[in-house]
């Protein structure tokens, strides 16, 4: 069952490559003043966009935001009775 789940994932994940990461990728570097070829963004880019992609559609991230929002208000609480 969870074969099928990533399957899914990544199903969708390349659709997403090939709707519109590969244009948006294409145009980020051509505003840092680079011109990519295709093997290039094939080669380097898609694999970096597509583990992007899952990692957002997993929502892997979320404890680590809330652990990190945790943290920074007890560093502003401590900062706070310093002054």
């Amino acid at each position: 069952m969870e074969k099928a789940s990533n399957t899914n994932l990544d199903n969708k994940s390349t659709g997403a490559w090939q709707g519109h990461g590969r244009r948006e990728s294409r145009t980020l570097l051509y505003q840092l003043g680079y011109t990519p070829n295709e093997n290039v963004l094939d080669f380097y880019i898609k694999p970096i966009y597509l583990l992007g992609h899952m990692h957002g559609m997993k929502k892997v991230n979320e404890p680590i935001d809330k652990d990190i929002q945790r943290k920074y208000k007890e560093l502003q609480l401590k900062y706070q009775r310093l002054q």
